[in-house]
């Protein structure tokens, strides 16, 4: 009886998230192009940027749904697994969704680039767009990373996974479907090496969502900007935690996640270098 309702719950929740996706593509869309939030690709084609503000709310809106009918209509209590995990993605979502769309409106004007322009900024007594987003971001990852955490080390430890994530998901190049795809191929390989979990019952509709999402990005040609990727990214990692079987594995991840991030980082520094020589190199000919 318990699979029946879930399996039904399931397909009922997942029309609901792929039509709301669909409706909130459409208007996040329609205000980007209103307002002028675009950003230029490669084509230097502008293009809407606030894409992921689709995706948060259209989370957001199926988990509450679960937590609604999980809380009213069956008889677990408030501690349950099923919630603190629901709670822990609204808490993540609400706080990474803020900060992406902080860093998309205001982060665009912010002429501070690079550590140690940051310090200087910050002993002169101001904080960048950027310096606000990377502090909160770590505030944000350290309060989340506590519903699953055991103890300071591992609050500490799950914290330093999650911000890894959303780094490197914010380092990943704004290429039509990427970041989503990516995030899909994350899932599907959790889904291989731990199998089926409770986590995925609740997850199914964000994956719907991003399906969903997929193709009014490639053919609409609408970004997720940062609202979108850390939204993905920091859902991933706390699949990732929530999943993983040991502290050494975490740490392995971590230490993993570091690499990958100060590669990404010092490979978009030296094509940000290339390109600025390259355009330097033109004007001088011209």
């Amino acid at each position: 009886m318990n699979v029946a309702i879930w399996i039904g719950l399931t397909i009922l929740l997942s029309l609901i998230t792929y039509n709301t996706t669909r409706f909130f593509t459409k208007e996040v869309i329609s205000i980007c192009l209103s307002y002028n939030i675009r950003k230029r690709n490669h084509q230097k084609i502008a293009i809407p940027q606030l894409g992921g503000l689709a995706l948060a709310l259209t989370t957001i809106f199926h988990l509450f749904i679960i937590y609604l009918i999980l809380y009213s209509f069956m008889d677990i209590t408030i501690e349950h697994e099923m919630l603190v995990i629901i709670r822990m993605m609204v808490v993540s979502i609400l706080g990474y969704g803020l900060l992406g769309l902080f860093e998309d409106i205001g982060g665009k004007h912010d002429l501070i680039k690079g550590l140690h322009q940051h310090w200087t900024h910050f002993c002169n007594g101001r904080v960048s767009a950027i310096g606000i987003n990377r502090i909160f971001g770590v505030v944000i990852a350290f309060f989340t990373a506590s519903f699953l955490a055991k103890s300071l080390l591992e609050c500490i430890l799950f914290m330093t996974m999650i911000v890894g994530y959303v780094n490197i998901w914010n380092i990943i190049d704004d290429k039509l479907g990427l970041p989503v795809k990516i995030s899909i191929l994350h899932n599907i390989i959790m889904l291989i090496a731990f199998g089926v979990q409770l986590l995925w019952i609740i997850s199914i509709p964000i994956l719907v969502a991003k399906f969903t999402f997929l193709s009014f990005e490639i053919k609409d040609k609408v970004l997720l900007g940062n609202i979108g990727k850390s939204i993905l990214a920091s859902i991933s990692a706390l699949q990732l935690i929530y999943l993983s079987p040991s502290t050494t594995a975490n740490i392995s991840i971590s230490i993993l996640l570091i690499i990958i991030g100060t590669i990404l980082i010092l490979y978009r520094n030296r094509m940000s270098f290339k390109s600025k020589t390259q355009s330097i190199v033109s004007n001088n000919r011209q």
